[in-house]
């Protein structure tokens, strides 16, 4: 999913809103979640890939909970973040959460 990441930041631009890179990670993020085979993501993260559509159009409609997740995939997903946004802090904090 980190690749995923990086697939869909790599097709962004630092000019594009947050809406834009956000569906375009959830995009990712869904193909990716059909690769997962073998793999050990978190309940909460496939629970909600699963509401995504196929274009992820409806990324901002997953729900947030405090109580659920805890793992550690946020972090592992968004290590390349800083990569683009290094130089606009406030938009690398609003694209990781």
């Amino acid at each position: 999913m980190h690749i995923a990441t990086a697939i869909a930041l790599t097709n962004s631009k630092v000019t594009d809103t947050i809406p834009v890179i956000s569906q375009r990670i959830a995009k990712e993020y869904k193909i990716c979640s059909k690769k997962m085979a073998g793999r050990a993501p978190g309940k909460t993260c496939m629970k909600s890939l699963s509401i995504l559509d196929e274009q992820a159009t409806n990324w901002n409609k997953i729900p947030f909970s405090e109580l659920k997740g805890g793992g550690c995939g946020a972090s592992m997903r968004s290590a390349c973040i800083g990569l683009l946004f290094n130089k606009d802090i406030d938009k690398l904090i609003a694209v990781s959460i």
